[in-house]
C-alpha cells in the first residue's frame, strides 16, 4: 500500500521538464493558477488534513497544530477541522436554543491561523452538517429514534442547529483570510435554513465560503465532511 509520504515524494517524479524549470510558485499562486485553468504550475497544489483532537486543550493548541501542519508538509490549502462540541442543553439533548456563537474556541483557533499561516495559503474551514452535530450531541441511534417518535422536534432541533452555524459562518468569515472579509460579508446578509427530509437524511442550507476569488457565495449545501 502506497504511504502518503512516499504519493507525495513520487509526485516529484511526474513533472514536466518546463515545471521543473519553473521558479517555486507560492500556495497561493498554485491554487490561482490551477483554479483559473493555468497548468504553468511548478507542481499540483494540494492538501490533506487531519483532526488533531486537541478541543479538550483550546484553541491556541488547535491553531498551532494546524499551521504546524501546514509548514511541515507544505500544503497549499490549510483546510482547519472543527473538532469543537456543540453546546448541550441542560434538558434533552434536543431542548437547544440557537446561539449567537457556538463555537467561541473555534472562531479564535481561525484568528490564530490566519495569523499563523501569514497571507501565505489559502484556508477554509470545516462546517458540520445538523444531522451529524445532532449525532454528536446523542448519538446516531437516538436521532432516529427521536425521528421515529417525534419527527417534529427533530426537525426544530435540525434548524436550531442550522441557524447557530449560521450565526457561526458569519464570525468565522470576519475571523478568515483579511482579503476576503469585506467582500464575504458583502454577501452575506441572508441566511436559509431549508429543510428537506428524504430517505432519513436532511439536507440543510447554511452559509459558507470558498477560499477563492471567484467562487463567493452566500450559502452551500453542507455534506456532513466539509461545507462544499
Amino acid at each position: 500500500m502506497t504511504s502518503r509520504r512516499s504519493f507525495l515524494l513520487g509526485t516529484a517524479g511526474v513533472l514536466t521538464p518546463a515545471a521543473k524549470s519553473m521558479p517555486r510558485l507560492s500556495s497561493k499562486e498554485r491554487v490561482d493558477r490551477s483554479l483559473n485553468g493555468n497548468r504553468s504550475t511548478d507542481r499540483p497544489p494540494f492538501s490533506f488534513w487531519h483532526h488533531f483532537g486537541l478541543e479538550k486543550e483550546g484553541p491556541e493548541s488547535h491553531a498551532r497544530a494546524t499551521v504546524s501542519f501546514h509548514r511541515r508538509f507544505h500544503t497549499d490549502l490549510v483546510k482547519v477541522m472543527s473538532d469543537f462540541p456543540f453546546p448541550e442543553s441542560i434538558g434533552k439533548w434536543f431542548e437547544i436554543t440557537v446561539r449567537d456563537n457556538p463555537f467561541p474556541a473555534q472562531i479564535r483557533a481561525l484568528e490564530l491561523i490566519r495569523e499563523g499561516v501569514g497571507g501565505d495559503a489559502y484556508f477554509v474551514e470545516t462546517i458540520f452538517n445538523p444531522w451529524n452535530v445532532a449525532e454528536k450531541l446523542s448519538s446516531p441511534r437516538e436521532v432516529q429514534r427521536l425521528k421515529q417518535e417525534n419527527p417534529k422536534a427533530l426537525a426544530n432541533a435540525l434548524e436550531v442547529i442550522a441557524r447557530s452555524e449560521a450565526n457561526h459562518a458569519r464570525r468565522a468569515m470576519a475571523a478568515g483570510p483579511p482579503e476576503y472579509s469585506s467582500r464575504l460579508q458583502t454577501h452575506s446578509r441572508k441566511f436559509s435554513a431549508k429543510k428537506s427530509m428524504k430517505s432519513g437524511v436532511i439536507r440543510t442550507t447554511v452559509p459558507c465560503w470558498m477560499p477563492y476569488r471567484m467562487n463567493l457565495s452566500t450559502s452551500c449545501t453542507c455534506t456532513g465532511i466539509t461545507c462544499t
